[in-house]
């Protein structure tokens, strides 16, 4: 243990004192502070060590802080955003304030940590890069000085030593990360990095996820600065079902800690930790996790061991059963897929406990109404004189009908294709048909098939603009896609043109006909 030396200045007059504080002071307990130099590293990379404080005592914590981007499967690349930092702090003990201390090592490095009140003082520097910080803060001795303010009122300046080793962390690499792009927000998801092969138990592991908003929705640590708890040495952490939202982008950053310096001075009564800390930055992508409405469960019956309800809901959706103690926390507890009868049975475990629970159906593929905000689309991938070729693009689980025209009027069904769960697109091969001259294609969802028209005949108005005509549709039936027709001044025939107007929920629309394929004539619409 490190025993410092004191010199009096007091102001009741200057006399010397030997000895240690641990003689003359009695132990108090020890308060928690936030430390203000957290905010110069990255989410999680913070370490907790009030779970391992003594009573009475203060800390000197220094953290060694190096930040990496990792944005696919090959290794992660040092950044220089933040930079490469140094964070010290020492939080008072309770018998005794320490103030204006300074921390410095015998190859003339020094940092001066100011008193930011409340018993904490910290302090921070940068570097260009992680090797100018290495160079910086090498192994060997250390010390600190500080000035102390007994409760009593009496000032003295301390003196500390300590020893530093060259433990380093190797660079966290997350082992999934493409995996991490496409996270079923309505199931657990498992995230996997590289083992950190001879890890002690004074190093630590952290892993924070954080949204937009940079709020924090999961972390989890080795110490107590995680919401969950990692042992060491963990390889992966499972993120609950229901934790990230549908659709968002996220940041994760996960931490391995280095030990260099894990002790307890008894004489400056101070628990002493040094880390040296790698961060490794990575992006996380939530799908949208509901394909389809929410399901409907009901008429629960309880068995001895099992809650059996009813799940109904569009034939073919896959629903995942979630359960929740609190609407806050919802945990997967099985999936379903409705049959054409539109229901089925599920099968859940009852809680241990006893404790009450909710339960909700999530849809999360298939079915015949994917999510609204999901974008459909067919690309022409290859064809030949008798095979056409096709990439269809939707929801993962989703089922589409692929139909073809020849005059945007008439569609006859060419076939239908599922694209697979864990994928977004599918390739779809059709046989051109025997003396077939032209035909055009479509990717149809079944959600998105709109009510049988009403008859009524919508509104148009006809502006002119530099690129052609501008045709306005109104009062026609809501999310409906309506055909343009032309005719000649005898109104004896109408013929198709390649243009269309889909509607809004409004049954208002507009198209572009450009160019006019005559100087005079009529358009009218006809629904599909």
């Amino acid at each position: 243990m490190a025993f410092p030396r004191f010199i009096v200045r007091s102001s009741q007059g200057a006399r010397n004192q030997g000895g240690t504080i641990a003689a003359c002071l009695a132990a108090f307990l020890g308060s928690t502070i936030v430390s203000a130099a957290a905010t110069s590293l990255p989410p999680g990379a913070q370490p907790c060590v009030t779970n391992a404080l003594p009573a009475g005592f203060g800390t000197l914590l220094l953290v060694e802080s190096t930040s990496f981007t990792q944005t696919n499967d090959a290794a992660p690349a040092e950044s220089s955003t933040p930079l490469p930092a140094l964070v010290a702090e020492i939080t008072s003990p309770s018998a005794f304030t320490v103030s204006n201390a300074l921390l410095a090592n015998s190859r003339g490095f020094s940092l001066a940590l100011p008193y930011q009140g409340s018993g904490l003082s910290s302090g921070t520097t940068n570097f260009s890069s992680e090797a100018a910080l290495l160079a910086a803060l090498p192994a060997g001795t250390w010390n600190t000085s500080f000035q102390l303010v007994f409760t009593n009122g009496d000032s003295f300046v301390g003196f500390s030593v300590f020893n530093l080793s060259s433990n380093t962390a190797p660079v966290p690499q997350i082992a999934n990360l493409s995996a991490a792009q496409a996270i079923d927000a309505a199931a657990p998801f498992t995230l996997n990095w590289t083992p950190w092969i001879g890890s002690g138990t004074n190093d630590r592991i952290s892993l924070a996820i954080v949204d937009a908003a940079g709020t924090t929705v999961a972390s989890a640590a080795t110490d107590c600065a995680g919401q969950s708890e990692l042992a060491m040495g963990a390889t992966g952490f499972t993120l609950p079902a229901g934790r990230l939202t549908p659709g968002a982008t996220y940041t994760g950053y996960l931490t391995f800690g280095a030990s260099r310096l894990a002790d307890t001075d008894d004489g400056a009564l101070l628990l002493q930790r040094s880390l040296n800390e790698r961060t490794t930055r990575f992006p996380l992508r939530a799908i949208p996790g509901s394909s389809g409405p929410a399901g409907t469960l009901s008429r629960p019956v309880v068995t001895a061991s099992s809650l059996v309800m009813t799940l109904s809901g569009p034939p073919g959706t896959t629903y995942a059963v979630q359960a929740s103690p609190d609407f806050t926390q919802w945990t997967e507890q099985t999936r379903a897929t409705i049959p054409p009868s539109g229901s089925t049975e599920v099968t859940l475990p009852l809680p241990p406990t006893g404790s009450p629970r909710f339960y909700r159906a999530v849809a999360v593929g298939g079915g015949t109404t994917p999510d609204t905000g999901a974008t459909l689309s067919l690309t022409l991938s290859a064809t030949n004189p008798t095979r056409l070729r096709m990439t269809v693009t939707g929801l993962p689980g989703s089922t589409h009908t692929i139909e073809s025209t020849t005059n945007w009027l008439a569609w006859t069904e060419a076939g239908t294709v599922a694209i697979p769960e864990g994928s977004s697109n599918v390739v779809f091969t059709i046989a051109v048909p025997a003396g077939a001259v032209s035909a055009i294609y479509r990717a149809r969802a079944g959600e998105v098939i709109p009510p049988p028209p009403t008859g009524k005949r919508p509104t148009l108005l006809a502006t002119a603009v530099a690129t052609g005509l501008q045709i306005a549709l109104s009062g026609g039936d809501p999310n409906r896609t309506y055909a343009l027709q032309q005719a000649n001044t005898s109104f004896s025939a109408w013929s198709a043109t390649t243009f269309t107007v889909t509607t809004d929920a409004a049954g208002a629309g507009q198209t572009t006909v450009t160019p006019l394929s005559a100087t005079n004539g009529f358009f009218r619409v006809e629904a599909r």
